[in-house]
C-alpha cells in the first residue's frame, strides 16, 4: 500500500531544501509550528489541504505538484507484488561473503 503522507512529506522537504528554507522558516511562513512541519515532512501526520495550499503559495507551485511522485494504482500494485521479493533478494545478497583478493608481493 502506498503511504501518501510519506510521499507528500518527502516532496515538501524537497521543495523546502530547493528554496533554501529551514523547517522553522517554512513553518513560520505558513503559520504552523516547526514541530508540526517536521511531522508533515516525515509523513507522521496527515496534512490538511489548507496547509498544502499555503505551501503552494510559498513555493510558487500548484497543489497537485505535491502528489506528482505518487504511483498510479497499476504501479503501486506492481511494487506491492514485486517489491517484497526484490527486497528479499537484495537482503540476501548483502549477506554473501566474498573473499578479498590481494596481489602477491613476490611476483
Amino acid at each position: 500500500m502506498t503511504d501518501i503522507s510519506l510521499i507528500v512529506g518527502r516532496k515538501i522537504r524537497e521543495l523546502r531544501l530547493h528554496h533554501c528554507l529551514t523547517t522553522r522558516q517554512l513553518a513560520d511562513s505558513t503559520g504552523i509550528s516547526q514541530q508540526q512541519m517536521s511531522r508533515y515532512e516525515r509523513g507522521v501526520n496527515r496534512i490538511h489541504v489548507d496547509v498544502l495550499y499555503s505551501l503552494s503559495l510559498v513555493f510558487g507551485c500548484k497543489v497537485n505538484d505535491f502528489f506528482s511522485d505518487i504511483p498510479s494504482p497499476a504501479e503501486a500494485s506492481y511494487y506491492d507484488e514485486y517489491g517484497a521479493a526484490a527486497s528479499a533478494v537484495i537482503e540476501s545478497a548483502v549477506d554473501i561473503k566474498v573473499p578479498i583478493r590481494t596481489a602477491d608481493k613476490g611476483q
